[in-house]
């Protein structure tokens, strides 16, 4: 890029920086202007306003006055003005200029380099607005702590500050605000190489810079999307927008964005060699600078024609208008412009062949430069400095940070460790009750189990005890009546006492084989179930049937006793209870396993109760203790259905 064109891009920037602070009212609209160019004018213009209304125009006038300062870089009276601003808005009951006053000496700081205190009072600014609604203020105080960011090498944050305040303007139909913001974005976009993105915001934002009619806005917009185009080399594109500025300043009798127009212009064509063209248009951008009073920009105007005449070959020229930039240049100790103009008349005088002064230009010229050197030295060495204070700065909050993220997951391994230290007690407490439940339930069974085969020995043996009595006493003692009264045949009656004490005998005998039927150690179990099976034919009009294979050889004497046990009692429950006429057994084997079946053809069980009296009970023991299973089923009106199954001796 060219020396004017860098000089064109300095003065298109200019607006950009301090265009959240207009209006749109039209009564203040010549203040504003005057604010920027003329001080003389601002309180000639500002004291009139004070006479028409002291209340209404008092702090907005003092707010210009500030504005004015601050645009010199004189900070301390720009300071004083601010805080005069505040106090009568404070006086006059005008929240808007007192908000605005407040916001641009958070801004100020940032120009002392006191950008953290800075960026303090603009958050806490910020969330005052938020409370009291004024979204104005609070778009720009967010706006300016995104230039902080960026300040602080912390683009990333800046960006989502210049976004954030996209959004509100956004939300608050703000045009004017929405257009300065993307114009910020295109700006970093256009830093870091983006120029499709770039170019997108730059056009979004001059779109919504014409609707809000801020002509110095519009004017900043169109001349960068101008020079985005010479950039790229599309010179008719550049014209086309500089055209566009040219037409709008018209329109807006607006001297300064007239007089950038005209430069931009007036650099096209000196990219197209057109010189002739630029001078008109150079020419008239001095006019314009001229009617809006401001030195600096006619400063680097003189510069800019001055570099032009050179190219044209008019040396003289160059020396008139550099020497004009010089005198301007010197007396506001503009010391880049100064330079600028000692190199274009070194430059001149040697085309001129006046060696001398061509040295003594150049001279001055290395002079400058190395006191720009010098002062450019002290800037990096400052913003190295910063960068390495931030990075300390940095270095210290990730520190911190990682300490805190170390302790809050010591603190959570902590809490998991106690939560899972409780869980497992809990579950250990759990897990002994259970077992300890399992375990008492198991004594509790064994007991049982013990009690019910002790209970059915001592029942055994006690009907085996009274069995014998019964056949060795009583039966003897019936025996050797009965010798005896046959002895003695000649008595009356004889006849009808043996036959009663035949019967009683036999009844007693009877007796003793139920208790305890001695002669299963003598027969079979299968001899033994027809035998009972033949009694109940005998003595009932119940029809028995037995099928069974031989299973003698596979059960112990206890468990024949068990199993001849069970039948009497199932037998006995029929015959007392199901009202049928027939019974089956069905013994069958597999292997070691013994498979014994009971059917009825009876009524069946009549309720669960019938299932939990003694007999049954005793049923369930006695398989129980051969260490068996037993099912009962009751189907009406086809009577019960028992199985058991346990386990034989191998044969």
């Amino acid at each position: 890029m060219t020396a004017v064109l860098k000089i064109c891009l300095t003065v298109s920037l200019l607006w950009g920086c301090f265009s959240g602070f207009c209006q749109k009212n039209e009564t203040y609209h010549e203040l504003e202007q005057a604010a920027y160019r003329n001080e003389d004018l601002m309180r000639s213009m500002g004291d009139s306003l004070i006479a028409i209304d002291q209340k209404k125009h008092q702090a907005k006038v003092f707010l210009e006055y500030a504005n004015h300062f601050y645009y010199l870089d004189q900070f301390e009276p720009a300071d004083s003005m601010y805080k005069l601003t505040i106090q009568y808005a404070q006086e006059h009951g005008d929240k808007l200029n007192e908000n605005k006053a407040r916001v641009r000496r958070a801004i100020l700081l940032r120009d002392l380099n006191r950008l953290d205190e800075s960026y303090t009072q603009l958050s806490y600014l910020e969330k005052r607005f938020k409370e009291e609604g004024d979204y104005y203020n609070r778009i720009d105080a967010i706006n300016s702590m995104g230039h902080i960011k960026f300040d602080q090498y912390q683009p990333d944050s800046g960006l989502f500050y210049y976004r954030k305040a996209l959004d509100l303007a956004i939300e608050n139909n703000s045009s004017f605000q929405r257009a300065y913001i993307l114009n910020n974005i295109g700006l970093f976009e256009l830093d870091e190489g983006m120029m499709d993105e770039a170019l997108q915001d730059f056009k979004e934002a001059y779109k919504y810079a014409v609707e809000s009619r801020e002509i110095r806005l519009e004017s900043t917009l169109a001349t960068n999307i101008g020079l985005m185009f010479m950039r790229l080399d599309s010179l008719s594109e550049a014209v086309k927008h500089f055209n566009m500025l040219l037409v709008s300043a018209k329109e807006a009798n607006a001297p300064v964005p007239l007089g950038t127009a005209y430069i931009n212009l007036g650099t096209v064509h000196i990219e197209k060699a057109d010189y002739r063209a630029a001078q008109l248009y150079y020419d008239s951008a001095l006019t314009q600078m001229r009617i809006s009073d401001d030195s600096l920009l006619i400063c680097k105007m003189y510069n800019a024609i001055g570099n032009l005449q050179t190219k044209k070959g008019q040396y003289q020229q160059t020396l008139m208008y550099a020497d004009s930039a010089l005198g301007v240049a010197s007396r506001f100790g503009v010391l880049r412009d100064e330079m600028l103009a000692h190199l274009l008349m070194s430059n001149a005088w040697d085309s001129l062949r006046s060696s001398d002064s061509a040295l003594y230009h150049y001279r001055m010229y290395k002079s400058l430069s190395d006191s720009l050197r010098d002062l450019g030295k002290e800037e990096v060495i400052a913003e190295m400095q910063a960068k390495y204070e931030l990075k300390d700065k940095e270095t210290e909050l990730i520190r911190a940070k990682a300490e805190n993220e170390v302790l809050k997951k010591d603190q959570e391994i902590n809490a998991i460790q106690r939560r899972n230290y409780l869980f497992g007690f809990i579950f250990l407490i759990i897990v002994l009750l259970a077992l300890g439940y399992i375990i008492y339930q198991r004594i509790i069974r064994k007991q049982k189990e013990q009690f019910a085969q002790t209970l059915i020995k001592n029942i055994e043996e006690e009907r085996g005890r009274i069995a014998r009595d019964l056949h060795d006493d009583v039966g003897q003692t019936l025996s050797m009546l009965k010798n005896r009264i046959e002895s003695q045949k000649n008595q009356d009656q004889d006849e009808i006492l043996t036959e009663s004490l035949s019967s009683v005998i036999n009844q007693t005998r009877e007796i003793s084989r139920n208790l305890y039927p001695n002669y299963l150690r003598k027969v079979s179990i299968e001899v033994a179930l027809e035998t009972l099976f033949s009694k109940i034919e005998d003595t009932t009009e119940m029809t028995c049937s037995l099928e069974s294979e031989q299973i003698d050889r596979m059960i112990s004497e206890d468990q024949k006793m068990h199993l001849y046990r069970i039948v009497q009692e199932l037998t006995n429950n029929t015959l007392k209870h199901s009202q049928g006429n027939a019974l089956k057994l069905m013994i069958s084997t597999s292997k070691n396993d013994i498979k014994f079946t009971y059917l009825d053809n009876g009524s069946g069980f009549k309720s669960k109760q019938d299932l939990s009296g003694i007999g049954l009970m005793s049923i369930k023991e006695r398989v129980s203790l051969m260490n068996g299973s037993v099912t009962m089923t009751s189907n009406k009106p086809t009577g019960i259905k028992v199985q058991i199954k346990f386990n034989g001796k191998p044969v």
